[in-house]
């Protein structure tokens, strides 16, 4: 869609000031030439002009560039000036730097407490929802999974890069694990597009309820965690030995590096090894962004798992306190502690995590603007995978709002291909 910059999967901002008289080609050039990344990225690119009252930005949307330009009649935008660099920004800060707030404040005001924003400000204590909000609005009723537990949990760098279903059986304690790739066609809202964008127009509220109208699913409870933090709490357990597959991570250092706040690339080789918090991080990173499927997120989870139970008490407790350092949740904090101290108590089922959709019911379709969608060839039948799997639901009937969700994306899709 022409002009529609929640495409973006990254935002940078160039620091310092920009000659406002450069269209297109010239500020391409600067990204390619001087910052050396590349302009054709699904990246969002901002520039402003030494008066700080224009700013341009640029993006590539598969078949060419879009240019937008603001130019304020009063003021001037809160524009960092300290360095001719490139920096990434979250969308959060994207919507502090429209209404000149800036774009690194120190503290941030909120539910009458001032909370320190760390690391890259990711918008984990930024969000302006109170959790009850979630329990109070998009619960959808379910007599069968009352006794399952639903936790959203989302790993973010700014947007949504990771998102997983985890459910407990209260019964069992038995965990089971759903990824959700944050390029899957859903209904998310006032239309239907990628998940992520949901979490990128509402944040966690929206994110939730996408989830649960378009899965059948009573999703109460959340957990989101920034990448950094994610990356010291895997370091304070001393690593965790994972099976890395599919890695290809290299086109990505620069972007991955300035969130983790690091100055050497990560490497990643494939193959079962002990990996320290920023390889973990960057892994996670890696198969959100590429939207990989089926079980290879879930296996991470489950490494972490084990190894929270093998380390000893003082080595659990040291990572339990860098977790609860920078977590945005829905869920009691001792709640979490307990249960992260009572880890041995839970443990994944033998299959332990699977992708959604499932393979076999699903397409990489393009989606006419320059990038390509998850789509599930029939969301109503995968639904009812989803139930089986999750809740030992044979021939569950899915509600009327998913049949409609399912025909309307059938159409949506016929329409790429004509």
């Amino acid at each position: 869609m022409l002009g529609d910059i929640t495409v973006a999967e990254n935002i940078y901002i160039a620091c310092g000031y920009t000659d406002m008289r450069k269209s297109i080609d010239g500020l391409a050039a600067i990204v390619q030439q001087q910052f050396r990344l590349d302009p054709f990225s699904n990246t969002l690119f901002l520039f402003c002009g030494r008066h700080r009252n224009r700013m341009k930005a640029l993006l590539w949307e598969g078949d060419g560039f879009i240019l937008l330009y603001k130019r304020l009649e009063n003021g001037s935008f809160k524009w960092p000036r300290s360095e001719a660099e490139l920096k990434p920004i979250t969308w959060q800060q994207f919507r502090w730097l429209v209404f000149s707030v800036g774009v690194t404040p120190e503290e941030y005001y909120q539910n009458g407490e001032i909370l320190k924003i760390a690391g890259t400000y990711i918008n984990i204590s930024e969000l302006q929802i109170a959790p009850n909000e979630i329990k109070e609005n998009i619960i959808i009723e379910n007599d069968e999974i009352k006794k399952y537990q639903n936790i959203a949990f989302f790993i973010t760098d700014g947007q949504c890069r990771c998102t997983s279903i985890i459910s407990l059986n209260s019964e069992t304690s038995e965990l089971k694990m759903v990824s959700i790739p944050r390029k899957l066609y859903l209904n998310i809202g006032d239309k239907y597009g990628q998940y992520y964008r949901a979490y990128i127009k509402g944040d966690v509220e929206q994110a939730i309820r996408t989830l649960n109208t378009n899965l059948d699913m009573n999703i109460q409870d959340f957990i989101a965690i920034d990448l950094k933090t994610f990356s010291e709490f895997v370091d304070a357990l001393g690593g965790v030995w994972i099976d890395v597959q599919s890695i290809n991570a290299t086109n990505y250092s620069g972007y991955i590096m300035s969130v983790l706040e690091i100055e050497e690339p990560i490497v990643l080789n494939e193959g079962y090894q002990l990996l320290n918090g920023d390889q973990v991080a960057t892994y996670c990173w890696y198969l959100g962004t590429n939207n990989i499927l089926d079980s290879q997120l879930s296996d991470v989870f489950i490494a972490i798992h084990k190894q929270m139970q093998s380390v000893d008490n003082a080595t659990l407790q040291q990572a339990i306190n860098v977790y609860m350092s920078n977590v945005y949740t829905s869920i009691d904090a001792e709640v979490i502690s307990d249960g992260m101290r009572n880890v041995a108590d839970y443990n994944y089922s033998e299959i332990g995590g699977v992708g959604f959709p499932q393979e076999g019911m699903r397409e990489l379709i393009r989606n006419g603007v320059g990038d390509s969608d998850i789509v599930p060839v029939d969301l109503e039948s995968n639904v009812i995978w989803l139930h089986e799997f999750l809740f030992g639901q044979e021939g569950y009937e899915v509600s009327e709002t998913v049949k409609e969700y399912s025909l309307q994306i059938k159409e949506n899709v016929a329409q790429y291909s004509q």
